[in-house]
């Protein structure tokens, strides 16, 4: 009767054992999946700055640029430049 006691003993520390070591490697899984997780959460706040302020940007670049060909700001100082007021060439 007294071994079948020590050997039940010796049996649940096992088993708690087993469980201890399961509890670990799931916890261990869990920091893993919650890692990738914070590094998807990075990248998505990353790319949310990157859509939210490259477009307006692109926008006033695109602006300017098409400011600059309409009107020639430096039309006077340049001999050869077309004057679109006049529409004739200055030589």
């Amino acid at each position: 009767m007294r071994a079948l006691i020590i050997s039940e003993i010796y049996n649940r520390a096992e088993n708690f054992q087993i469980l201890q070591f399961a509890r670990g490697q799931l916890a261990l899984i869990h920091r893993k999946m919650m890692m990738r997780v914070e590094e998807f959460s990075k990248v998505a706040f990353g790319s949310s700055i990157f859509i939210i302020i490259v477009p307006p940007m692109t926008i006033v670049a695109n602006g300017l640029l098409l400011i600059t060909f309409l009107v020639d700001p430096l039309w006077r100082k340049l001999p050869t430049t077309i004057n679109i007021y006049n529409g004739v060439i200055n030589d």
